[in-house]
């Protein structure tokens, strides 16, 4: 063991894709600041790793080639995708005969199939080149965590045969891996996009997470929009427990519902306070007529399910103002 402890700002334990991309941004806010990644594994790592994280989504696509400026690389050596696809089989074989539900063509925010390789090792390449120490064949033996605010954290591992110490006036861990959640119903799919696109995204694309004074203007909206999203989760589950499952062999292609592609379209403009204020108004609307057309067809097909918790949510606003005429349908045509 080496007979001083090297001191460090931030030792962030696990150089894959979740400890180097914060190494990154932490090296792109703060230039002086002094990171170090500690990796298990010997680098380069193979390609086609098959790790959970190979298929991005929007807000993830963003922050890798726009945060965090790797957008060449993104570009040059990954591969763009339509969006997520769902194939609803229930046990059958032939893929050409099951609903299928996606997009024929690139919808305007791009997201990627990511080789988490390739990903993996050039970003420990990038961390490297903007001043990150980059330690891989790392072990963690030990760690003692400081007692107060003002005594740095203790990591002892052994790299190289060697058996080293770091003190951390900040320590991360970044080792563990996210689960994947599976879509059963093409009507989840477009609600949960609805919500993700229309809501949450809308927060992060326009630089909002920390706009506390401009979040409290639209506390009214946001919770109405968490529970009502609560809600549906519960009646969609009840809904699928009694429908019969149907997969006929279609394409049910979600770049072809206008307000649908829009909506996606809609996460690259650039608003100002009111306008966005605006905006969030309207995706709280969106998803109180999206609510109302999904209970309106699970109770026209099932009319003994409960749908009493998600109606107590949608009374609190009005769906449709006095003398509106209700807008076209937002699902897909019933198979």
């Amino acid at each position: 063991m080496t007979a001083t402890a090297a001191r460090h700002d931030v030792v962030i334990m696990g150089g894959g894709l979740a400890g180097l991309t914060l190494a990154l941004q932490l090296k792109q806010t703060f230039a002086d600041i002094d990171v170090v990644a500690l990796e298990r594994r010997n680098h380069p790592v193979p390609h086609a790793a098959h790790k959970v994280g190979e298929s991005s989504v929007e807000i993830g696509a963003h922050y890798f080639d726009t945060v965090l400026g790797l957008g060449p690389h993104m570009r040059g050596a990954q591969l763009r995708k339509f969006g997520f696809r769902f194939f609803f089989s229930e046990g059958r074989r032939d893929i050409d005969a099951v609903t299928e539900i996606g997009a024929s063509r690139y919808l305007f925010v791009p997201s990627y199939q990511i080789d988490r390789g390739i990903f993996e090792n050039y970003l420990a390449e990038e961390a490297a080149h903007r001043g990150v120490q980059f330690i891989d064949g790392a072990t963690v033996r030990r760690i003692d965590l400081a007692g107060d605010a003002r005594s740095p954290h203790l990591i002892e591992c052994a790299c190289g045969g060697e058996n080293r110490a770091l003190h951390a006036r900040w320590l991360v861990d970044a080792c563990g891996r996210a689960g994947m959640l599976k879509r059963k119903l093409p009507v989840k799919v477009i609600w949960d996009y609805t919500y993700y696109w229309g809501v949450l995204s809308q927060i992060f694309f326009q630089q909002r997470l920390t706009d506390l004074a401009l979040l409290g203007r639209l506390r009214s909206e946001l919770l109405h929009c968490q529970r009502l999203n609560f809600a549906m989760q519960g009646f969609l589950r009840a809904w699928s427990a009694v429908s019969r499952r149907r997969n006929p062999p279609v394409l049910l292609d979600h770049a072809a519902l206008p307000w649908f592609a829009e909506l996606n379209r809609s996460l690259t403009d650039r608003l100002d306070d009111r306008a966005f204020v605006q905006r969030l108004k309207e995706s709280t609307r969106r998803l109180d007529l999206l609510a109302a057309e999904v209970l309106d067809r699970a109770t026209r097909d099932h009319p003994a399910l409960d749908g009493g918790g998600l109606r107590a949510v949608q009374g609190e606003r009005p769906t449709l103002v006095a003398g509106e005429s209700p807008r076209e349908p937002m699902l897909f045509a019933p198979a």
